[in-house]
């Protein structure tokens, strides 16, 4: 995971993850092996006015009350 960069501009916040199969099983309970691939959902939350980036189709968006 990366993390947070504090630019004298403003905060920019960046969470970004490469799991290589060796390195997969730290963030999340999984198994490398090709015949026990599984799907996941993934929730993310953020305030509007930031962006979040996906490399997988978006399923849903929907703006939420604080």
């Amino acid at each position: 995971m990366m993390d947070a960069t504090d630019y004298r501009m403003g905060l920019r916040i960046l969470a970004a993850t490469q799991l290589q199969p060796t390195d997969a099983s730290r963030l999340l309970p999984c198994f490398d092996e090709p015949e026990m691939k599984a799907n996941f959902l993934i929730t993310v939350i953020h305030p509007i006015g930031t962006t979040a980036i996906s490399n997988s189709p978006i399923r849903r968006i929907r703006n939420i009350s604080e």
